[in-house]
């Protein structure tokens, strides 16, 4: 029996703000349309879509790897649909993973899903308990548990919002507790904390291991929706949670444990107080009952407010703790990363003197027909961060520690929208695709002298149109023509600058196409120039002189510049020449 295997899988992500995970296990997991793809970014240094999953039935908006309490890798993972479910899938071997749950219930989109582990309620490690918050476009958050006693998933509570929606949902444990917290973004701009509570009991077979969540306090400050949220543990064990809304704004929340004293007296008033005393920061305070009927009690407050982005921030993540070898203990680095609909993803930084807030790395992109960035995350060690766009697209910047940046490193990506036709070149080295995103593009292999195994990567995107291209017939290795819906068939030649890169990339010696052509008549690029609709040949030397520049050249034509990749696989575009319009 004839054995296949997967070569090469090329998917955009989805447009979601939570369709994007990086987790201590050092694999990426995100929405692909109806499916969803595990990604290696350290594949053979060059990163692959290792595994596509398909089990639900319409789009995947978001995905989330259940983290543990002291943060082992993660082997499980939820994915929410809207297909109205969320499926729990559990880690076979290296990168295979099984449906081991569906959670229905909703009935409506399921937006968001986040999971925990809480093992203080284990009593045979080999299967562990799991809290799970699924958020639906029904107005409501449903609070699942899978107990190792138990075959599948069972829901626990369901929180109404009335008729509002929860836009993200965290869990997270109380510092210094196993009670698990649970915050709620709804479109009230408003952040809703559920807290579990022994004195409310949950009826049914869980009810030894179960408790109900009941809210203790809502923060109030941004002033529209809230897309993201992140909770992480400082060294000096108080909760940090940050929020990113499409105010523009990033605020940081402190959630601190305190004593009953504090928490029941009364403060005093600002005219109240004494020269020497200063004014402190409005604190809300909240208890929940932990054990023996003891209460804990929790002091919140405002810690600080990040402005420097100019759109909405829908992404937000913590830097992940870090082992260190002088304290022999895991230290949380006070970054924190944001990503935004204005093209920029920033990391923030406290100043060392001052404790305010900085921003000390800001990457992105510039120009282009892009809308910014649905979501970002850092890597385990915090040495790389990944940013998705709003076409689908992965941008990877790794720390150089040589060069003191950060530099764009190599990922995966593909068509956003409907692949209607794919061909190969004559000589099948490469891939020709077409899609209803209005782009065609090629696949093909990059080979590398010091690895075994080759890798394939999208290598260049010949035509980027204004239709939904429909057809494609390849005429020559660098010679296609494409059909789109206003009924008009292009045929395109590859400029000098792409046919040099893919020598160099896919490490191909002779070339009758080039061999057999006349190189002075191969243009050296290709441009679309302002308000054009067509692509334009670049020829090398092409410049219009300065005295001979008429009032319509104040401005150059043709943006082209040649790119030397010299082997290396770089996101880029080369669009190809137009040479006729049938």
């Amino acid at each position: 029996m004839s054995q296949f295997e997967t070569v090469y899988v090329s998917t955009a992500c989805n447009r979601t703000p939570h369709s994007v995970d990086w987790g201590r296990n050092k694999l990426v997991c995100y929405g692909a349309s109806n499916s969803v793809a595990i990604y290696d970014p350290k594949y053979a240094d060059a990163g692959k879509v290792v595994s596509v999953l398909c089990q639900h039935k319409n789009r995947v908006n978001s995905v989330r790897w259940i983290r543990h309490k002291n943060g082992l890798p993660e082997t499980e993972f939820v994915s929410a649909s809207s297909d109205c479910t969320a499926i729990v899938w559990t880690r076979i071997n290296d990168y295979s993973f099984f449906p081991t749950s569906i959670l229905k219930g909703h009935e409506g989109t399921v937006t968001v899903a986040d999971g925990i582990y809480v093992a203080d309620r284990n009593v045979d490690s080999a299967k562990q308990t799991a809290i799970i918050a699924t958020a639906s476009v029904d107005s409501s958050v449903k609070v699942w548990m899978r107990h190792e006693n138990e075959d599948d998933v069972i829901c626990l509570q369901t929180l109404s919002f009335g008729s509002g929606f929860c836009l993200c949902a965290r869990l997270c444990f109380l510092p210094g507790t196993d009670i698990v917290l649970l915050s709620c973004a709804a479109d009230d701009a408003k952040i809703h904390l559920f807290a579990e509570s022994i004195s409310n009991a949950i009826q049914g077979p869980l009810k030894e291991y179960a408790k109900q969540f009941v809210r203790v306090d809502s923060l109030v400050g941004h002033e529209d929706w809230i897309r993201a949220m992140d909770f992480t543990l400082d060294d000096s064990g108080h909760l940090l949670l940050a929020s990113s809304s499409q105010d523009s704004l990033i605020r940081l929340w402190r959630i601190a444990p305190c004593g009953e004293k504090t928490a029941t007296s009364t403060r005093k008033r600002i005219g109240e107080l004494d020269l020497e005393e200063d004014i402190q920061p409005d604190e809300k305070f909240f208890s929940v009952i932990v054990q023996d009927d003891t209460a804990a009690y929790f002091a919140v407050s405002l810690d600080s407010v990040l402005a420097g982005h100019e759109g909405w921030v829908y992404g937000i993540d913590w830097h992940p703790p870090i082992y260190s070898e002088d304290k022999k203990r895991c230290t949380q680095p006070m970054k924190l990363l944001s990503s935004s609909l204005d093209k920029s993803i920033i990391i923030w930084e406290p100043d060392a003197s001052s404790g305010v807030w900085l921003e000390s790395v800001r990457v992105g992109e510039i120009g282009g027909n892009t809308l910014g960035f649905y979501g970002s995350k850092f890597s385990p060690d915090g040495q790389s961060i990944i940013g998705h766009g709003y076409q689908g697209s992965f941008h990877l910047w790794t720390y150089s520690d040589e060069l003191g940046t950060w530099e764009p490193g190599v990922t995966v990506g593909g068509h956003f929208g409907e692949v209607v036709d794919i061909q190969w070149e004559p000589g099948g080295r490469f891939l020709f695709s077409v899609s209803t995103d209005q782009t065609t593009r090629i696949h093909a292999p990059w080979i590398r002298d010091d690895h075994q195994e080759e890798t394939w990567h999208e290598l260049a995107r010949p035509q980027v149109h204004g239709y939904d291209i429909s057809c494609l017939a390849v005429l020559s290795r660098y010679r296609f023509a494409s059909g789109a819906e206003e009924k008009v068939i292009r045929a395109f030649r590859a400029p000098n600058n792409f046919v040099k890169n893919f020598r160099q990339i896919c490490k191909v010696e002779s070339d009758k196409d080039i061999e057999n052509s006349d190189a002075f008549a191969v243009p050296q690029g290709a441009s679309v120039p302002t308000l054009g609709l067509s692509n334009k040949a670049v020829y090398e030397g092409q410049e219009v002189p300065p005295e001979e520049r008429h009032v319509k050249d104040e401005y150059p034509e043709f943006y082209f510049t040649p790119l030397n990749l010299k082997g290396t696989v770089k996101c880029h575009i080369c669009i190809f020449v137009l040479l006729s319009v049938l």
